[in-house]
């Protein structure tokens, strides 16, 4: 069995900030993941019979748009889209995936990739965008010279770790989960206050069942805890707050609910692997193109040369 790192190919990594971006539709042989960073992004698909349907991608939420589906976007805010696909592009990587022996091991990554539906749409809930940045940090850095000895194995397992993350993530529209009035009605409550020092009590009487109850659904849908939920919403809006605004980390810590500044930066190096003041300095630097010419892969181009080159004169 071939290895992910050998076989899959990184085509196209954008990550940049668009005013009004609109495209036509088209459809290609990679995989396409679309995050929102900050802001709105749609996506268009038609189906065989040229039927519409448009879907809403709003802040930490991504979707996954399969191979060789006719689809448009329009963004607006700070995006990040990575297409990947298998060298031969007669072959889906949908349809090598399923048959790999990592994959095959991985119940919940079978049932994600036998789905058939055009565009799966995720939340966040297990940190996605840390892992795109890290991906496209080491295909940038790999294509540009800066080689490393380790370079197959990081890649190889940063496409491992995000399957199985994307895997864990709470999907929406597919599987409409969740469709228990209890839970959406919390988890509104959730989002609209979650910069208020708010508690599971609190949560519970607005929804008006009792804490043990909600506990036990949140388990049952998520696999998770009330507090890690409300946690996981005020870390979100941290990370959107840090890479967007001058605010102070003191200032930010409060304004998503925690009275406590060492609280908080604790919780998030605990989430997102780094302090906030050392994540803030690690992605400012964010806005990159990295493409891959569909029919010569030899081929490459980034926003900064602004020309297709050959992928063995990067370095030079």
């Amino acid at each position: 069995m071939e290895n992910i790192s050998e076989t899959i190919i990184p085509y196209t990594l954008i990550k940049n900030t668009y005013n009004d971006f609109d495209c036509t539709y088209h459809s290609h042989h990679p995989m396409e993941i679309v995050y929102s960073l900050k802001g709105l992004a749609t996506i268009y698909v038609k189906d065989q019979e040229g039927k519409e349907t448009h879907i809403l991608i709003k802040s930490n939420q991504f979707a996954i748009v399969r191979p060789n589906v006719n689809h448009r976007m329009k963004y607006q805010g700070k995006m990040i889209v990575i297409e990947l696909a298998h060298r031969n592009k007669e072959l889906p990587i949908t349809s090598w995936l399923q048959k790999n022996e990592f994959v095959q091991n991985v119940p919940s990554a079978r049932k994600l990739l036998e789905n058939n539906d055009s565009c799966l749409v995720f939340n966040d809930t297990q940190n996605i965008a840390y892992l795109l940045n890290e991906l496209l940090s080491l295909v940038y850095d790999h294509q540009h010279g800066i080689q490393s000895p380790f370079y197959e194995v990081e890649y190889d397992t940063l496409l491992r770790r995000l399957l199985i993350k994307i895997c864990q993530c709470n999907r929406l529209l597919v599987d409409k989960v969740p469709s228990n009035k209890y839970l959406t009605v919390a988890l509104m409550f959730i989002s609209e206050n979650y910069a208020r020092d708010i508690n599971i009590l609190d949560i519970a009487n607005y929804v008006k069942i009792s804490a043990v109850y909600l506990q036990k659904l949140f388990k049952q849908a998520y696999n998770k805890t009330v507090l890690s939920v409300l946690t996981n919403q005020r870390l979100l809006a941290a990370r959107d707050l840090l890479l967007n605004t001058n605010m102070t980390i003191a200032s930010i810590a409060m304004k998503v609910g925690y009275g406590n500044c060492r609280t908080f930066q604790i919780a998030f190096k605990n989430f997102y692997g780094d302090t906030p003041c050392k994540y803030r300095k690690l992605n400012l630097n964010d806005s990159f193109i990295v493409y891959r010419d569909y029919e010569n892969t030899n081929k490459t181009a980034d926003i900064k040369q602004k020309q297709f080159i050959d992928i063995n004169d990067v370095s030079n």
